[in-house]
């Protein structure tokens, strides 16, 4: 069960933001909300391909589980794995923006 959920995976028709939270244990999936210095600690990651912006996010003791295969998916875990500052996935992008 996700800490937050929200209603679709789409950024645009959410507009959910989360900012300067830690969560602690739990599952949570990426999809559909803006991640603005939030801390994961021993926290399941979901990602299922859906729209996301990561932006100083951490992820400390985390098991990830990323349901798509496409660039995106490969993006998620590039950003977890070498602590990058921003990610962006919006839809009609590959990847978006790493940096």
């Amino acid at each position: 069960m996700n800490i937050l959920t929200p209603p679709t995976r789409s950024l645009t028709a959410n507009k959910d933001s989360v900012t300067g939270l830690v969560f602690i244990g739990g599952e949570q999936s990426l999809d559909g909300i803006e991640w603005n210095g939030v801390v994961f600690v021993n926290t399941t990651i979901r990602y299922d391909g859906g729209e996301v912006v990561l932006r100083n996010v951490r992820f400390v003791h985390c098991t990830f589980e990323i349901n798509d295969r496409s660039n995106r998916g490969s993006a998620i875990a590039d950003y977890a794995i070498l602590s990058k500052k921003l990610l962006t996935l919006r839809s009609g992008s590959d990847t978006g923006p790493l940096s």
